[in-house]
């Protein structure tokens, strides 16, 4: 949502990463459904490490049907790994944020990307 996006903003602000140091998509439907894409061209783009805070629970709305559907943060990691040569997977670090914190969800998010945020 957009209210994530700021208080995500905020987080990095008081952490002390620049705006011009991060990137925070999400915004809309084509961001959510072309982020696979979008970072796979940036990891083969860029040579240094990238730290990545993926939402487990993507909901978007298709602009044309109006069909919501609601996208695993954590199974575009996996892809988004799969798709990288090895040297590019290991400069990323990812780490999946939900409130679905069972144990059998945690593990299915420490075997898709590289961590679990409560």
């Amino acid at each position: 949502s957009k209210f994530q996006r700021k208080l995500l903003a905020k987080i990095f602000d008081h952490a002390g990463i620049s705006a011009d140091r991060r990137t925070i998509v999400g915004d809309g439907y084509s961001e959510v459904m072309g982020f696979e894409d979008y970072v796979v061209a940036f990891m083969k783009n860029h040579d240094g490490y990238v730290f990545m805070i993926v939402e487990e629970n993507l909901d978007v709305v298709d602009e044309y049907s109006n069909k919501h559907d609601t996208i695993s943060g954590s199974q575009c990691v996996e892809n988004i790994r799969k798709r990288l040569p090895p040297e590019a997977e290991r400069r990323m670090f990812a780490l999946i944020r939900s409130t679905n914190n069972s144990s059998s969800d945690i593990a299915i998010y420490k075997t898709r990307a590289h961590g679990f945020l409560p």
